[in-house]
């Protein structure tokens, strides 16, 4: 009787823990759902947790060409073509370097916004300015005349 007791108990237990276990992860997606929010591009100085300079470069580290080329102005695809920003940025931008996390100081002159950021290329502190502009309600980085100085 003692052991029928105690297969019972262990069977109860175990099947709490169980059903514990599948409500916390229930609550845990609503959770989860809940508290997700969209994140809003039209602030270059912070967008989901980082600035547009990271968040431009996270892009370009990860490959993602084609949401690169989203993040362009009009202009500056106007200005270069579609299918020339899609080879600079895949085959001659050089932006893995590290840049620090926040930009340290911005300039805003008309539309355009410059986030400026300390940079350590090769060994050399340097600082980087990138360009950017609101549009549809998302920042978009301008690019220069001469595609090889981006960023200055």
């Amino acid at each position: 009787m003692k052991k029928l007791i105690f297969i019972s108990a262990v069977f109860l237990f175990a099947s709490c823990n169980e059903a514990i276990e599948l409500k916390d992860s229930k609550s845990i997606k609503k959770n989860i759902e809940k508290t997700e929010e969209k994140i809003s591009y039209e602030n270059p100085r912070i967008i989901g947790g980082a600035s547009f300079g990271i968040f431009f470069q996270t892009l370009y580290k990860l490959g993602d060409f084609n949401k690169m080329l989203a993040f362009t102005s009009s202009e500056s695809v106007e200005k270069h073509g579609k299918k020339r920003v899609m080879e600079f940025y895949k085959t001659e931008l050089d932006f893995g370097y590290n840049i620090e996390k926040g930009a340290i100081s911005e300039k805003i002159e008309g539309d355009t916004v410059t986030l400026s950021y300390n940079a350590n290329i090769m060994a050399t502190n340097k600082v980087i300015r990138v360009n950017v502009v609101i549009e549809n309600d998302s920042a978009k980085i301008v690019l220069p005349d001469n595609l090889r100085d981006f960023p200055s």
